[in-house]
C-alpha cells in the first residue's frame, strides 16, 4: 500500500517530529509524517512508518548518487590535483 499526502497526492513524505499533542494519536496506533512537497501534516499507520523511512533513504541515496554523477559528467570540474 503506497501513502499519498491528502492535499497534493505526493509520496514525497517523511516522518515528522513528536510534539505533545500526537500522544493520543500514539495510543491509536498512528504516527505524524510530513509532506515534503507542500508541508502538510497528518498521521499514518504506525506499521506504515518504515516504509516511509525506507523510500525516504532511497530517496536521499538515489540524489546523492545523481550529484556525483553530474560532477564526474561535468566537464569543466576539476580536482584539486588538476589545479595548476
Amino acid at each position: 500500500m503506497t501513502i499519498y499526502c491528502h492535499a497534493c497526492g505526493s509520496r514525497n513524505l517523511r516522518p515528522s517530529r513528536l510534539q505533545l499533542k500526537d500522544l493520543v494519536y500514539l495510543l491509536i496506533l498512528r504516527y505524524p509524517v510530513r509532506c515534503r512537497n507542500c508541508r502538510k501534516r497528518f498521521s499514518v499507520s504506525i506499521f506504515s512508518i518504515g516504509k516511509i523511512r525506507r523510500e525516504a533513504e532511497a530517496r536521499r541515496n538515489r540524489e546523492e548518487h545523481e550529484e556525483h554523477r553530474s560532477q564526474a559528467a561535468n566537464p569543466g570540474w576539476r580536482t584539486f590535483k588538476d589545479q595548476p
